[in-house]
């Protein structure tokens, strides 16, 4: 059984991450979000597009994505 909170305070607004796969991350890339892995742990770290190109933020920097297998199978994608 929970315990209810005994703060005087509300309780925090928990924001709710979506998880998505691969395919439907990149539906969310076309539309033009901004989509990051929880695997990545790095939320500076993330995919979008740019032109016709994936590109990638990571480490400060833009690269062109070389999306890897791991990616394409990865069900933790979540949208920024």
């Amino acid at each position: 059984m929970a315990k209810k909170s005994q703060s005087p305070l509300p309780p925090k607004k928990v924001r709710v991450q979506i998880q998505l796969s691969f395919y439907d991350a990149l539906k969310e890339l076309i539309s033009g979000k901004k989509m990051t892995r929880l695997e990545w742990g790095d939320v500076t770290e993330y995919g979008f597009i740019e032109g016709t190109y994936l590109k990638i933020h990571k480490g400060g920097k833009i690269h062109n994505w070389i999306v890897s297998e791991g990616d394409i199978q990865a069900t933790d994608w979540v949208i920024m």
